[in-house]
C-alpha cells in the first residue's frame, strides 16, 4: 500500500492526467478524459519483501488501449539488487538494463541445456514431469515479472506458471519486455496473450527465449 501511495502521489502532484489500475486498490482515474492506462503492481513478489528476501520488484505499464497488445512501454524496477535490477522497454525502440541498450535477438537454447522456473501447484506436478526431468536445471526466485524479464535476456530460458493465479499487473509489462527482446509468452496452450485487459481475469503462461524452446516445452506439457 505505500508503494501505491508512493506512485498515486506522484502522479498528482505532477498533474499527470491517467487512468490508474492497481494491483492493490483497483481503478483510478486522474484529469479529464485521460487517453493512456498505467497498470501498476506496487511489489511483485510481496512475500520474499516480507520476508526481507531482496528478489522483488516494481511493475509499471503504459498502456494505448485496453488489450495486453496496446502495451507501449514498461519498466520493472528491483530496488534493492545490485544488478539486472532496471528494465526499460519502449515499442519498437531499444530495450535497456540497468541503463544500457541490449541486443534483441533470441538466445537460442534447447531444453536440455535450459535453466527453467517454475511455478506449480500439487496438481500439475505430473503434468510438468517430462520438463522437469529433461530441463538442465530448474529454480524459483519469487517475482514473476523480473522473472520474465531474466528469460528474456538469457539469465533463464524459460518460465512456466500453470497455477492459473497470475494477475495482469504480474505480467503486461514483462510481457512487452520479453517479446521486444525476441522471446515470446503465450498461456499453457501456446496461444498468444491478446485479451481485454481484466482485472478479474487469471493467468497461466508459458515464456521462453526463442520459439523453439518454447514449443518444445508447449509439446511436453501436452
Amino acid at each position: 500500500m505505500v508503494a501505491e501511495e508512493a506512485c498515486i502521489d506522484y502522479i498528482q502532484k505532477n498533474d499527470i492526467s491517467i487512468k490508474l489500475i492497481s494491483e492493490e486498490s483497483g481503478i483510478f482515474s486522474f484529469g479529464d478524459e485521460p487517453r493512456y492506462t498505467l497498470l501498476l503492481d506496487p511489489i511483485d513478489g510481496s512475500t520474499n519483501a516480507s520476508r526481507g528476501v531482496p528478489f522483488f520488484s516494481l511493475s509499471i505499464a503504459i498502456l494505448d488501449g485496453m488489450t495486453l497488445n496496446d502495451v507501449i512501454a514498461g519498466i520493472i524496477r528491483a530496488p534493492l539488487l545490485l544488478n539486472y535490477n532496471l528494465f526499460e522497454v519502449e515499442k519498437g525502440r531499444n530495450l535497456k538494463v540497468d541503463g544500457i541498450p541490449i541486443p534483441t535477438h533470441p538466445i537460442k537454447e534447447q531444453l536440455s541445456k535450459a535453466i527453467v522456473s517454475m511455478y506449480v501447484y500439487d496438481i500439475d506436478l505430473e503434468r510438468v514431469k517430462p520438463i522437469v526431468s529433461r530441463a538442465y536445471k530448474t529454480r524459483l526466485f519469487g517475482s514473476i515479472a523480473l522473472e520474465i524479464c531474466y528469460t528474456a535476456i538469457g539469465l533463464l530460458d524459460a518460465l512456466i506458471d500453470t497455477r492459473g493465479s497470475l494477475k495482469v499487473m504480474d505480467i503486461v509489462a514483462a510481457k512487452l519486455f520479453i517479446e521486444e527482446a525476441g522471446g515470446i509468452i503465450t498461456d499453457m496452450e501456446g496461444n498468444l496473450l491478446t485479451s481485454n485487459v481484466s482485472v478479474t481475469e487469471r493467468y497461466s503462461i508459458v515464456c521462453a527465449t526463442n520459439h523453439s524452446l518454447h514449443q518444445e516445452i508447449i509439446n511436453l506439457l501436452g
